[in-house]
């Protein structure tokens, strides 16, 4: 089931993935949009995140990759069922991704 969290929307929906995005400083977010357009085809990538196994692979590597950029312990934080707070990549790179497609 999924809960609504302390920000008001529905933890895991593309509501709160847009919302965690929309925390990150506009300068943070230059560097990430700058680094990602450096290092990948972003179209490329486009394409492979419709594969389940994204996030696992691909995904993961791009994330390794932003951490070199800003550390998860540098993101704002995202709230969670329950309460708690999390900082990391995972609640934010496939956001980072689609904002450099549109940058």
């Amino acid at each position: 089931m999924r809960e609504i969290t302390s920000d008001g929307t529905l933890w895991g929906s593309d509501e709160w993935y847009k919302a965690r995005w929309a925390s990150v400083p506009d300068e943070m977010k230059e560097k990430i949009i700058a680094r990602l357009k450096e290092l990948t085809n972003l179209n490329e990538v486009k394409d492979m995140m419709d594969d389940p196994w994204f996030h696992h692979s691909g995904g993961m590597m791009i994330r390794n990759w932003l951490r070199r950029v800003v550390k998860d312990n540098e993101l704002p934080f995202a709230p969670y069922p329950g309460g708690s707070q999390f900082q990391n990549w995972d609640d934010f790179y496939v956001q980072a991704i689609e904002a450099a497609l549109d940058d």
